[in-house]
């Protein structure tokens, strides 16, 4: 049966794959790539390694999944440290890591605007947090066997 359990597995094992396909597409050098493609492969392989890592590592959240990405990206590429130089690679990468929390940024804000059109940007915040404690609340108590009385879950 799959469960969600195995499709994370399988996305770990995935996960390691395509990082040693990547390295060792970084470590070789004079493949004659032109220049357009080169740069198509960086945001694509960051790309596809940052759905891997969001899938594989689900407790995490994603802004710090896309900080360790461009950290190692980073660090890749000053390993490598190939003709072309570091920034220009690099900004391909982080490009291709903010491809993939760029949605995620986009709905939360969608939310938002659509929840809390009339308040500032901080209160909106804090409502929205506040929201979630609600619901955290709630879902303890359901899952503790307690009546919902008093407090936050109460409302």
């Amino acid at each position: 049966m799959i469960t969600p359990r195995l499709l994370k597995n399988l996305a770990r094992f995935c996960l390691v794959l395509v990082a040693a396909a990547l390295m060792l597409a970084l470590r070789l050098d004079g493949l004659g790539v032109s220049g357009g493609r080169a740069e198509a492969g960086h945001l694509i392989g960051a790309y596809a390694f940052g759905c891997l890592s969001v899938v594989s590592f689900p407790s995490l959240r994603r802004t710090d999944i896309a900080a360790v990405l461009v950290i190692l990206a980073a660090a890749a590429e000053l390993v490598v440290l190939r003709r072309t130089g570091f920034l220009q690679p690099w900004l391909w990468d982080s490009l291709g890591v903010a491809a993939l929390v760029a949605p995620v940024w986009l709905e939360q804000f969608r939310r938002l605007a659509r929840d809390y059109a009339d308040f500032g940007l901080g209160a909106a915040v804090r409502a929205t947090e506040e929201r979630n404690w609600i619901r955290a609340e709630r879902a303890y108590a359901v899952r503790a066997g307690r009546p919902l009385k008093g407090g936050l879950a109460a409302r």
